[in-house]
This record gives C-alpha cells, sequence and structure tokens, in this order.
C-alpha cells in the first residue's frame, strides 16, 4: 500500500487524473487491485461501496484496514487538490504506524522464540541429568 500511495502522489503532482494515476500501477497485487479500479472508473463513478468491493481481494487486509482505505478513497475521488494531499499525508501516517506496529510485534515474538527455545533446551538438559 505504500507504492500505492506514492503513485497516488507522483499522479497528484504530475496533474493527472484519478482513473490515469491508478490503471499505471499493476507490480503488485495491491497495484493490479488500483489498476482494475482504474479502468472501472473510466465507466462507472467510484461511488457507494465500489471501494469496498474492490478491496475485498486483498485478504491480507483487516476490516479496520479496510474501512480507512474506503473512506480515504472515497474522500480522494470527491476532493481539490489540497483535500488529496491531505488525503496522502494521513494514509502516509497511518501505513508508517503499521509498518512500526508490524516491526514491533516481529521483535516481541522474536524474543518469545529465543526465550522458548532457552528454555526448551534446559528442559532437555535437567531431563538429561
Amino acid at each position: 500500500m505504500q507504492e500505492v500511495r506514492l503513485r497516488l502522489g507522483e499522479g497528484l503532482r504530475r496533474n493527472e487524473e484519478l482513473p490515469e494515476t491508478l490503471k499505471r500501477m499493476g507490480r503488485t497485487r495491491a497495484g493490479e487491485i488500483m489498476a482494475s479500479c482504474g479502468r472501472r472508473m473510466e465507466k462507472e463513478e467510484p461511488e457507494g461501496d465500489f471501494w469496498q468491493a474492490s478491496f475485498e481481494a486483498l485478504e491480507d487486509l483487516d476490516e479496520e484496514d479496510r474501512r480507512r482505505l474506503c473512506g480515504w478513497f472515497s474522500e480522494y475521488v470527491r476532493g481539490d487538490r489540497q483535500r488529496r494531499e491531505a488525503e496522502l499525508a494521513e494514509m502516509g501516517e497511518y501505513l508508517s504506524g503499521k509498518v512500526k506496529q508490524v516491526q514491533k510485534e516481529k521483535r516481541e515474538c522474536g524474543r518469545l522464540y529465543r526465550n522458548l527455545g532457552v528454555m526448551l533446551g534446559l528442559a532437555a538438559a535437567i531431563m538429561l541429568i
């Protein structure tokens, strides 16, 4: 999603229309979905559950992430340039926070497994004695 945010910022700097920006994405699963959204936006207005239906294909997103992304894109489509820049900044802050949270959980799990390994090693040593 970080790549999607960066590409949206790039499109905003180029003054591209949103469908054009989205259609250029595609290297990742999220990029493919966004490119599909861009093609659909040429035929239909992104109203109602347009974004919700689009993000259903991203299985690794939890419900909170889907809800936030849908809200951002709904506001992004309706906003002027300043509003779009604000939405991108908010999205960047949220994604940075998520990255830090995942890194913290990874470190904590690493410590847990390390401690578990030490405890199993001690248990095996005690059993041998």
